[in-house]
């Protein structure tokens, strides 16, 4: 009987896990307001990277070649280490994560560009902040206004997209070739990776957040339920034996 109301205790807390377990990842959200560019085999100055949409006639999102752009800076994350004197032989080396800005001028190379394809950063009043790093990975997250539209409004707008290589001056090394994106409406992580030449898009759905705590609340009603119905079971089988024990002790009663 022990083993038995221990082996129902262990399933109970098993599928608690399961379901409870499971809430940390139902919170990760998607954010649909943002551009992240990786790229690699860049060619050499290469400071940071720009998207490059289609040109499309009536464009809602566009800017003219005098327009003023709502961004024309490049943040640029770095590190510098630091060392710290202490007691004689012990001195200790710091990592500091600073930050420095290049600002571009508005009749740089990636300004006037335009091979069919033009500025995300001078060409749209889209993007609000640039952000890359001076590392080895150096991903160039490009920040949306959250007025304007979602990532994948704007790249299923313009239907094609390329990605500009640039110096700090703001001038164009490399353009990859052209690539046509997953159409979507859901919220998505909006991967563009380049590679040399080549371009391809990755759109990380991630979890639905709304429906993740639709499963949460689903889950535990279940599993109250099943608790109930573990403790009448247990409840059931304690009175039976208790009965059958009685009987056998009082087989003429």
């Amino acid at each position: 009987m022990k083993a038995f109301i221990k082996s129902f205790i262990a399933v109970l807390f098993t599928v608690t896990m399961c379901v409870f377990g499971s809430t940390n990842a139902y919170a990760w959200a998607n954010n649909d307001y943002s551009f992240i560019i990786e790229y690699k085999n860049a060619p050499e100055g290469t400071v940071f990277a720009d998207i490059l949409f289609k040109n499309t006639e009536g464009d809602i999102y566009g800017i003219g070649k005098d327009g003023e752009s709502p961004c024309s800076s490049v943040n640029i994350k770095y590190s510098e280490e630091e060392t710290n004197e202490g007691y004689v032989g012990y001195n200790t080396r710091n990592i500091n994560v600073k930050e420095r800005t290049i600002e571009l001028d508005k009749d740089c190379g990636l300004a006037k560009y335009d091979d069919g394809y033009t500025s995300l950063m001078f060409r749209r009043a889209l993007a609000t902040e640039y952000t890359t790093s001076d590392g080895e990975y150096r991903p160039v997250t490009i920040l949306l206004g959250t007025k304007k539209a979602k990532n994948t409004e704007i790249s299923s707008y313009y239907g094609s997209l390329k990605v500009a290589y640039c110096d700090e001056k703001g001038n164009v090394l490399m353009v990859t070739e052209a690539y046509e994106p997953e159409i979507t409406d859901e919220p998505v992580n909006y991967y563009v990776k380049a590679d040399g030449q080549s371009l391809k898009c990755t759109l990380d759905h991630g979890i639905n957040v709304g429906k993740g705590i639709s499963a949460v609340l689903i889950g535990s009603v279940v599993i109250k339920a099943l608790f109930l119905v573990i403790v009448g079971a247990i409840i059931l089988i304690v009175v039976l034996h208790d009965r059958k024990r009685r009987n056998d002790q009082y087989p003429d009663r």
